[in-house]
């Protein structure tokens, strides 16, 4: 308050890196980044961008401080905004810095980083998919980007109608999605995302994505990660140490939604990549190596099984195929 100082409101949203005063006053627009974890706006969910942050813009009413409309924008890799200062027109610069090659502002802006000499595997204006995410910068790059936060909004291309309440009430056209504010037709992918075994399907949802014909096939979906056959789980310890597991696996065709062990192992609980892999029993290695069915039915008829499945014994068994 003007005359008293106390606060007259107060919201709770992601980091903000500036507030911007709307130019007749009647608006803050607060610009900013968010993780996955936290892009949360009341009921509104920013979507994730492969797990790191991205950035938003969310528009307050100054005399309530009611939440207007709230856009996200990124790609694959760390978007983060530093700063930002408004226009006489009542327009948004944001400046800051990326390690994704494309970034998606919201509505049809989509802008794409080349660095020369570079080979960025150039796939005409899409996201590079380099396996499970998108393309990365070699070196961390500066974005300014201009937000025509002064223009009156217009339904989005694939929308017919939408009432006041915001986008839950949008009514979709037939053969498109309209996922996270963004118009899709029908086979597009996820891939800004970094999630290319995910597609638009309006048969299934028009207003989310849907498993595509790659899992559990060539890809699995883990983690909220599209993880490609035969792909290893990782763990990153720190930023300097990333380990690989020697053991866990994607195996489609077994398991398209969590981590497969090798044959000849077995997992130790509570322990991180490498040291989860654990050699397994000669019960372990016979069943996994599918080709000792009759090894194992001796060991069963002569009661051996336990003594071969023994975790701390140390035995050799020589043994034909089936």
């Amino acid at each position: 308050h003007k005359f008293t100082g106390l606060p007259m409101w107060g919201i709770d949203v992601p980091q903000v890196a500036s507030l911007v005063p709307s130019a007749d006053g009647l608006s803050v627009m607060a610009v900013g980044f968010y993780y996955p974890s936290g892009g949360h706006f009341d009921s509104v969910v920013l979507p994730n961008y492969n797990g790191v942050e991205g950035a938003y813009n969310a528009k307050i009413n100054a005399s309530t401080g009611a939440g207007e409309y709230v856009m996200n924008s990124g790609g694959t890799h760390k978007d983060r905004p530093y700063d930002a200062v408004g226009s006489p027109e009542g327009d948004v610069y944001v400046v800051g810095y990326t390690q994704s090659e494309v970034i998606n502002w919201g509505g049809t802006l989509k802008t794409k980083i080349i660095e020369k000499g570079v080979d960025q595997n150039d796939d005409v204006g899409t996201a590079f998919q380099m396996g499970n995410v998108g393309g990365k910068t070699s070196e961390y790059q500066f974005f300014a980007v201009k937000l025509a936060s002064s223009v009156a909004g217009t339904l989005p291309s694939c929308v017919a109608s939408c009432a006041a309440e915001g986008t839950s009430t949008a009514v979709v056209n037939e053969g498109t999605c309209f996922i996270d504010n963004v118009c899709y037709n029908a086979g597009d992918n996820a891939e800004l995302f970094g999630r290319s075994c995910l597609v638009c399907d309006p048969d299934r949802t028009q207003t989310g994505w849907s498993y595509g014909s790659t899992i559990g096939t060539t890809q699995c979906f883990i983690g909220n990660v599209c993880r490609e056959q035969d792909e290893m789980l990782t763990f990153r310890k720190s930023r300097r140490e990333t380990y690989t597991s020697l053991c866990q696996t994607c195996d489609a065709g077994t398991d398209a939604f969590g981590w497969s062990v090798n044959p000849g192992y077995s997992i130790v609980t509570d322990a991180d990549p490498p040291d989860e892999c654990a050699p397994g029993t000669v019960v372990d290695v016979a069943s996994g190596a599918g080709v000792f069915n009759t090894l194992l039915a001796a060991a069963t008829a002569a009661g051996l099984v336990d003594t071969l499945n023994n975790p701390d014994a140390t035995l050799t068994v020589f043994a034909p195929v089936d």
